[in-house]
């Protein structure tokens, strides 16, 4: 399949959207399933004043494995460190994936019930802490956890044999969606996610409602309104039954999708998916304006339009990230995540340019 001519105008979408909160979780950077072009296709539109990235950013467990690790992966890193110097505030709250940054935390002092204390990068700003509170736009409290915290609890009501089974299905679900979209884009097709049906089942299913518990009993000593987490792959907003929001942002590895709050404090599902089939479809086929498709970020999800000057538009089919070398936190976040990974992998990553890490400073 052709990818669109980058000269063409017609290819770049005239607004970016401006929104309060973007929340995404599961992105499994360090792991072929990974869809990093489509996530950096949503962070050029997409144009949050707080970033929360949500758990299972970098696949740590993938990468000790087996190093895995294009330039994709790296621009979506610099592109991340890109917005947290250029004002917007990002959050990093690890995952049971990159539990090594947990580790990182608790050596600082940092424990896992902590909401409050955290490690800023100088250089960046970016943000590290166990979980946090986010306060919305209409006063509205949210725990923002990665949720794996029950997994234990709740491989025990289904035995660790059973546990694994189910660990193994999802992970055989991501390389399975990964190759059937990769014969798709062959053939010309848009992408559609492969395990849509396995997930709906999932979603109504008794791991689900104990995972909704779990969450639940977390949540419930904070005294918030909600809970924003991860870790199940599955996007929904929903009312518990003890009346606190649920919230999961999904991933960016089948479904492609993520929580955005608008300025009034309003939360809506983000199914990207879609919105880069309609504008990469519309692009081949030499529609005139493929970008109307975006409009949709503007009336669902509140997001502010906001025009770019003809001078900085830019083509959503490539990527060109910021100039410059990941550094100062992502530096240390990828090493933390990787841990013992192997000195094959640290020499790969000093090849390519990457500084030490600047030791952040708590706050």
């Amino acid at each position: 399949m052709q990818r669109a001519d980058a000269a063409n105008s017609n290819f770049s979408p005239p607004r970016r959207y401006a929104v309060r909160s973007l929340m995404l979780s599961d992105i499994h950077l360090g792991t072929p399933e990974c869809q990093d072009h489509m996530l950096m296709g949503m962070l050029q539109v997409v144009q949050p004043d707080n970033l929360y990235l949500v758990g299972d950013i970098i696949d740590g467990d993938r990468l000790r494995r087996k190093h895995y690790w294009p330039q994709g992966h790296e621009n979506v890193l610099k592109t991340i460190q890109a917005k947290a110097k250029s004002g917007t505030r990002v959050v990093f709250v690890p995952g049971n994936h990159d539990e090594g940054l947990r580790t990182h935390l608790e050596s600082h002092g940092i424990h896992m019930d902590d909401t409050t204390s955290e490690l800023r990068d100088p250089s960046t700003g970016i943000i590290l802490k166990q979980r946090d509170i986010h306060v919305g736009g209409d006063g509205r409290r949210h725990l923002v956890t990665h949720g794996d915290r029950g997994d234990a609890n709740i491989h025990s009501r289904f035995g660790r044999q059973l546990a694994v089974i189910g660990d193994v299905t999802m992970e055989a679900l991501a390389w399975g969606n990964r190759h059937y979209n990769q014969a798709r884009n062959a053939l010309g097709m848009a992408y559609q996610p492969l395990d849509g049906y396995f997930k709906r089942k999932f979603q109504h299913g008794k791991y689900m409602t104990l995972f909704r518990q779990h969450v639940n009993e977390e949540a419930a000593g904070h005294g918030v309104d909600g809970v924003i987490c991860g870790h199940v792959h599955v996007p929904e907003i929903s009312t518990l039954s003890t009346a606190l929001e649920y919230k999961n942002c999904g991933d960016m590895v089948a479904s492609v999708s993520a929580l955005v709050e608008s300025r009034d404090g309003r939360f809506t599902k983000l199914d990207w998916a879609p919105l880069f089939n309609a504008y990469q479809w519309g692009c081949q086929q030499q529609v005139a304006n493929p970008s109307e498709a975006f409009e949709n970020l503007a009336v669902h999800h509140g997001a502010v339009a906001q025009q770019i000057p003809a001078n900085e538009r830019f083509n959503l089919l490539s990527h060109p990230a910021p100039r410059g070398n990941v550094t100062s936190a992502f530096v240390h976040l990828i090493d933390a995540a990787r841990l013992d990974c192997g000195e094959k992998s640290y020499a790969r990553r000093i090849k390519a340019g990457a500084s030490q890490m600047s030791v952040p400073s708590r706050r």
